[in-house]
């Protein structure tokens, strides 16, 4: 996966190039195929920007579990997002303008991952991620 961000005063544009990958046997859910990005800062707010074939949301945690808000573009005219499936159905290709109100004040922590089935002859799902998650646990403040 490739992913490329960049910003002006006021936005936060992303652009990404990922696998995709429709498994030719068992049940396959095109949720499973997906590109998310994680931003946040020290006091557990976060940014989440997820996109699957269907199409593009933007999630807003402002405490550990704690969804906010959840936008598709349309929603508001702070979050715009576009996906598509390109090359002949292998790769998932999308882009997203997020406003700075929609941020977290101060990003400290950012990673990236695509989710997708190994090949196309299995359901199991191979995880990219630019930072690796070793620990699944969340310390969460007193």
């Amino acid at each position: 996966m490739t992913m490329k961000l960049t910003t002006d005063t006021d936005y936060l544009s992303v652009e990404f190039n990922a696998p995709f990958i429709k498994p030719n046997v068992g049940s396959w859910d095109s949720d499973w195929d997906r590109v998310h990005l994680f931003l946040a800062d020290d006091s557990h707010k976060l940014t989440e920007l997820r996109f699957t074939e269907l199409g593009s949301t933007l999630r807003l945690y402002w405490a550990p579990y704690n969804v906010l808000k959840t936008l598709s573009p349309g929603d508001d005219a702070k979050f715009q997002g576009s996906v598509k499936v390109t090359d002949n159905g292998t790769r998932l290709t999308g882009k997203a303008k997020v406003h700075r109100s929609l941020l977290p004040p101060r990003i400290t922590l950012v990673n990236a991952a695509s989710v997708h089935p190994a090949n196309s002859s299995t359901s199991t799902l191979e995880y990219d991620n630019m930072y690796s998650i070793t620990n699944y646990g969340i310390a969460l403040p007193d």
